[in-house]
């Protein structure tokens, strides 16, 4: 059986979602990236630049 394919929005809601449930709310300061490429996706995570702006 094949899985869905998803959009990028999708994946970063479904990424987001895991994460608060592990970890709790998201940091307003990171932000997450998912694209496209070739042969599948590809994601990254920008964080704050100091501990100040992480919360």
């Amino acid at each position: 059986m094949e899985k869905p394919l998803r959009t990028a929005n999708e994946l970063e809601d479904l990424i987001k979602q895991r994460t608060i449930h592990l970890f709790g709310p998201w940091p307003k300061a990171m932000t997450l990236f998912v694209f496209e490429e070739r042969m599948g996706w590809n994601v990254s995570i920008s964080s704050a630049n100091t501990d100040a702006n992480a919360f």
